[in-house]
């Protein structure tokens, strides 16, 4: 991976760089969720100071809102993010929306169109 890492150009050396970056720090607060969060949860950016945390549910993300005080202290003290000093959280947008159906599409057959294009223009 050393190899590619110095191949890329500038630009994408930087989002290469910052994509580690999250990696790593997705690890880190995996061990300080609560266990059944954990899996539920991931790192979106961490930008002067504030957290940002992409919750796959409504629910957990709930559950996570009572914790994020204890968890911006344990953040803070063990782990040595110093410099955290919000977290915020975001849902997918996929459970936003609510659940529809795409409409089936019908294929009339060439007789069914045709019958129908005689009826609509027959006067009644």
């Amino acid at each position: 991976m050393q190899l590619i890492k110095h191949a890329l150009n500038p630009n994408l050396k930087i989002i290469y760089q910052h994509t580690q970056q999250i990696i790593s720090l997705n690890k880190i607060i995996k061990q300080y969720l609560p266990p059944n969060v954990q899996e539920h949860c991931n790192v979106g950016c961490f930008q002067n100071g504030c957290l940002n945390l992409i919750i796959d549910n409504p629910i957990w993300a709930a559950e996570l809102r009572f914790y994020l005080p204890q968890l911006r202290d344990k953040l803070r003290q063990d782990a040595g993010l110093y410099q955290l000093s919000s977290i915020k959280i975001k849902i997918q947008a996929t459970h936003l929306m609510p659940n529809v159906t795409p409409k089936k599409s019908h294929n009339l057959s060439k007789i069914a169109r045709e019958s129908l294009l005689k009826l609509s223009k027959m006067k009644i």
